[in-house]
């Protein structure tokens, strides 16, 4: 799990949502740097929150989104399992994280499958908790 994944986990965790990692680490012969794997190619962190539906969660850098929505379009098992996912009532969401100074910013996008192409609505870079809270997890 990444920096990132743990930092939107903790943040998650303290406005009183249920967080799990999803993302495995499998090794490779020979190779000292193991290969991340996303649940279904798509989630990062699993999440329940206080009311309303599951939210599978992707995290990703500040300059990774186009990257990410680019691929859930051309490959057809992600869409799949995308278009399934988000018809069954659960929610996903690509969640961009990026530093300024000692502070961490991020950025909801919410995603869905309309037709072969993704849907999605993104809220403006926020400050997780406002305050001074983040500058602990800026040395992590």
């Amino acid at each position: 799990m990444s920096a990132h994944s743990t930092r939107v986990a903790n943040w998650l965790r303290r406005t009183d949502y249920l967080v799990d990692f999803c993302e495995r680490k499998i090794p490779r012969p020979g190779c000292p740097f193991p290969v991340s794997k996303d649940l279904f190619g798509l989630f990062d962190l699993m999440v329940i929150p206080p009311t309303g539906s599951v939210i599978g969660i992707q995290v990703t850098g500040e300059s990774q989104r186009s990257h990410h929505i680019r691929k859930y379009e051309q490959d057809p098992q992600l869409a799949l399992a995308l278009r399934r996912w988000t018809a069954t009532g659960n929610r996903f969401q690509l969640v961009q994280v990026r530093k300024r100074g000692f502070r961490y910013e991020w950025k909801r996008i919410w995603l869905v499958m309309d037709g072969d192409q993704v849907g999605y609505k993104e809220s403006e870079w926020e400050k997780p908790h406002g305050g001074g809270e983040e500058r602990e997890y800026a040395e992590m």
